[in-house]
């Protein structure tokens, strides 16, 4: 459930910036519906080709661990340092500190939504970097006693 609101969430945005780019760079209307249809055909492509991958639980750490650094990379390197050059306000800042912890709120309460509210005594909490629903993949190991 949770990873279908993502996902929807996601869509929504995704087809925003495609009308944001077509807008910006012509008046012509044809190439929207063309790229939104093209954007809905891959994603329903890739659903279909994902619940037919059996994929290691190691292959997909990785590949999420190095999607979620790229990511990363992307947005300290680019994406802040754009925002906050020409709007170098106290808000902006504060925009981006909520934002980061709205994404925390959202990652906490999908983790406990999933895995509920486990005794950590016996378990070991190990972060690797990326999600299965969030900003960090949480893979919980058994302690040997």
């Amino acid at each position: 459930m949770v990873v279908s609101i993502a996902i929807f969430a996601h869509a929504f945005s995704d087809g925003l910036n495609t009308v944001s780019l077509v807008f910006n760079n012509s008046t012509n209307r044809k190439p929207i519906y063309w790229l939104l249809g093209l954007d809905a055909v891959a994603r329903l492509s890739g659903a279909a080709l994902g619940t037919q991958l059996n994929l290691s639980d190691s292959f997909v750490a990785m590949y999420l661990a190095l999607f979620a650094g790229f990511l990363i990379y992307l947005a300290t390197s680019h994406i802040l340092p754009e925002a906050h050059a020409d709007h170098p306000a106290t808000s902006t800042m504060v925009a981006t500190f909520v934002g980061v912890l709205l994404m925390f709120a959202i990652s906490a309460f999908a983790h406990s939504a999933i895995h509920g509210h486990e005794d950590a005594s016996g378990v070991d909490v190990i972060v690797r970097g990326a999600a299965e629903n969030s900003a960090f993949a949480i893979v919980e190991v058994e302690r040997d006693v």
